[in-house]
């Protein structure tokens, strides 16, 4: 799933027409004597998605490490299961919830309560904590129409090849605790608005998640830009943390292995690779040659 806090989902919680052509987008980097391949996944995605190509697994194969955002592997996993029960004992020292206008409260207990979520088991968790969990809880509720059955979202493909590869191919951008860490840094208040615009938007979470799955998985990155851009969690601090700040730090990296000469695949979030400010954007500017080749 391409929206921000799905990252996170992935890490804590563990169809598509038969007219639809499986083909996401994939580009190539080159500083003129090495390349590197840059692929946008999706984090979550309905069960029968298909989205693997013969030209992603040659890639794959040449490929001599394959990067992806952070280890959503068991080690990942425990470690963002330890990073929780801290944060959970820190959190009960400076609770959110009664800094809440009684508006807001209301909003939160209104969007919960049909889900079978609690008020108190979620001040537990700090703010943009508690709305990953609601959003993710909402996908077991498909919208009217909606394809996304109830309860089923499986791995996408980052963490699919990441099951797959041996120790020694793999390579992280971030550890899970940077990218905890990362959103716990961000001021309460603007935890609390982008709690808010979550509970704004989710009735449509499952109606959301196939439209980008479909356009994720047939390559349509045109359209994939505009429901970032309608997103309200691509704006302000929130997005600058998460998405286009770690788009600028990924960058020295990706130069460094060109720079070794490695042939690496990078697999990350669709949402990192498409429009400006995105990694491939921000690549072109710094002089390499970005060609997309799928």
């Amino acid at each position: 799933m391409l929206r921000l806090k799905a990252i996170l989902a992935a890490l804590i919680l563990a169809a598509l027409p038969a007219s639809a052509v499986a083909a996401p987008a994939m580009w190539e980097v080159s500083d003129g004597d090495s390349k590197v391949w840059l692929f946008g996944s999706m984090h979550l995605v309905p069960p029968g998605t298909e989205w693997r190509t013969a030209l992603f697994d040659e890639t794959l194969a040449k490929a001599d490490k394959v990067y992806f955002e952070a280890d959503v592997g068991p080690w990942g996993i425990l470690g963002a299961t330890i990073w929780m029960l801290k944060s959970g004992f820190n959190n009960a020292q400076h609770p959110w919830l009664p800094t809440l206008t009684a508006d807001e409260t209301q909003k939160l207990t209104d969007a919960i309560t049909p889900l079978g979520m609690k008020l108190d088991s979620l001040g537990a968790y700090e703010p943009w904590l508690a709305a990953m969990l609601i959003e993710q809880k909402a996908l077991e509720v498909p919208a009217e129409g909606s394809t996304t059955p109830a309860d089923k979202t499986v791995a996408g493909p980052d963490m699919e090849v990441e099951g797959e590869l041996v120790p020694e191919r793999k390579a992280y951008f971030e550890t899970v605790a940077q990218q905890l860490n990362m959103m716990s840094a961000l001021p309460r208040d603007q935890q609390i608005t982008s709690l808010m615009a979550t509970l704004d938007d989710l009735h449509g979470s499952s109606s959301q998640l196939d439209a980008m799955t479909s356009d994720w998985s047939t390559g349509n990155t045109d359209a994939l830009i505009k429901l970032i851009a309608s997103d309200p969690e691509t704006s302000g601090a929130m997005a600058d943390t998460m998405l286009y700040g770690r788009n600028r730090n990924w960058i020295p990296v990706i130069d460094g292995m060109l720079k070794q000469n490695q042939q690496d695949l990078i697999i990350v979030g669709a949402a990192h690779l498409v429009g400006d400010g995105s990694v491939t954007d921000l690549l072109g500017k710094a002089g390499f040659t970005v060609t997309r080749i799928q």
